[in-house]
């Protein structure tokens, strides 16, 4: 159902009520008044057009003050060209490409390799900034959101309406660099597969909830993303889904990135 135009599951209602409320007091904390944004992508060439339009709406929609550097880990399995490459360089002077390795979708190596590549970002962040994980097929919207987590004092946050607030989904999450240091640093391979026993599941999304709230540090679990059997429902973004949200998730629904990025950022 839409409640001014924002969307609300039945079931999360009462969840719901209660993050407007602490929404509403989140106030700054000052020892994060310097914190910036990471963001780090996970792409390959078959997703390029997917992929620029995600990190030209990040970079025309978040404020440059927030946005300390954006990395591109890119699968080796399909690299870009040098084509493919020199465009995304013309969005930002911040944009940084990686190689990544043993990457495919929901395997103990594949969590591993983002674990390894969050240590590499890691090395270059301040020690209050945020490490943010964004899948390729997201697009940002103007919102408010992102700059009143970016000084809170939340540590660890994902979105959870989608998996019914169990855990964080893999779309958009995002970790405090200290926090990071503290629960990644020494994770090895036996580690990774006990917490993939844990949640019985091997998506790096569960994977990661359960680690992060197995070192007592769980994720503050909001909404971010409007996914497609919500977005589908909304023909113009108003103040309110424009604090409550910070971007679409075109989770197989890809081929509708352009279009609805024209509703979001008119």
């Amino acid at each position: 159902m839409l409640i001014s135009n924002v969307p609300i599951k039945a079931s999360h209602i009462h969840i719901i009520l209660f993050d407007w409320l602490k929404n509403l007091f989140m106030f700054s904390s000052l020892k994060h008044k310097n914190a910036k944004f990471n963001f780090v992508y996970f792409s390959y060439q078959p997703d390029f057009e997917f992929l620029y339009l995600s990190i030209k709406s990040l970079v025309d929609t978040q404020g440059q003050n927030d946005l300390r550097n954006i990395y591109v880990f890119v699968d080796q399995k399909a690299p870009f060209n040098d084509n493919e490459l020199n465009q995304l360089k013309t969005l930002s002077n911040v944009i940084t490409f990686l190689p990544v390795y043993n990457f495919s979708w929901a395997s103990t190596a594949t969590t591993m390799a983002e674990i390894s590549s969050f240590q590499q970002v890691m090395i270059h962040a301040e020690i209050d900034d945020f490490i943010v994980k964004v899948d390729s097929d997201i697009v940002f919207f103007k919102n408010s959101k992102l700059t009143r987590l970016l000084t809170s004092k939340h540590l660890v946050i994902g979105d959870g309406h989608h998996l019914d607030y169990k855990y964080a989904q893999g779309g958009l999450y995002m970790f405090r660099k200290h926090v990071g240091e503290r629960i990644l640093c020494d994770v090895d391979e036996k580690t990774i597969i006990a917490c993939e026993k844990q949640c019985d599941n091997k998506g790096e999304d569960k994977v990661l909830s359960t680690l992060f709230s197995n070192g007592n540090f769980p994720f503050y679990l909001t909404r971010l993303m409007l996914f497609p059997d919500e977005y589908s429902q909304i023909r113009k973004l108003n103040r309110f889904l424009r604090w409550e949200f910070c971007c679409g998730h075109f989770v197989k629904d890809k081929d509708n990135m352009k279009t609805i990025n024209k509703i979001f950022n008119e």
